[in-house]
């Protein structure tokens, strides 16, 4: 629908991912491994919207609330601002409600994702000026999608769907909302 231009120019994309992570043992809350909400849960919201608009922020701005004990975020709120003025919010955190949403903005159509991040049925709402519409997806399973187009490249000997610097450009961008929340503390 973005591509098709359906929603129109994008002005805003605003994402979320919490999940209700209590136990300070777990995996993800430990630092010399990349522990923290924004590696685990907000590198989707930060990926989604740089693949959503087509290219990386070239501004960033993060905050972090740190689990003292840990030494890792387990809150981090973002904004990202890219080349054609498009914007993009977005917040992540442990120890919260599970909540995920994406919520693209855009001068015909505000599109809403309720959960994005889950394999299964979901709906697509469809905000217009007079009317909202709600479309159910084709389920599909993401991780499997991935593990076909991976064996189909090797198969084929084609390039990847997502390639590897897309990842990279992903890392870049976490790197520099992880920069600028320390500089803000």
């Amino acid at each position: 629908m973005i591509d098709a231009g359906d929603v129109g120019t994008i002005s805003v994309i605003r994402t979320d991912f919490r999940i209700g992570l209590q136990d300070l043992e777990d995996i993800r809350y430990q630092k010399e491994l990349g522990g923290g909400a924004l590696m685990d849960v907000g590198c989707y919201c930060v990926n989604i919207a740089c693949l959503l608009i087509g290219r990386e922020p070239n501004y960033v701005r993060g905050v972090a609330r740190l689990n003292e004990q840990k030494g890792v975020d387990e809150a981090f709120a973002g904004a990202m601002r890219y080349a054609k003025s498009e914007l993009a919010v977005f917040d992540c955190a442990f120890r919260s409600v599970n909540h995920q949403t994406v919520e693209v903005i855009g001068d015909r159509v505000t599109l809403e994702l309720p959960a994005p991040f889950l394999p299964g049925d979901s709906p697509v709402i469809l905000r217009h000026a007079e009317k909202t519409e709600t479309l159910v997806c084709q389920t599909a399973n993401h991780y499997r999608l991935m593990v076909e187009d991976f064996a189909d490249c090797v198969l084929d000997e084609r390039e990847p769907s997502y390639r590897p610097t897309d990842s990279l450009n992903n890392m870049r961008t976490i790197d520099m909302l992880y920069e600028s929340a320390r500089s803000a503390s």
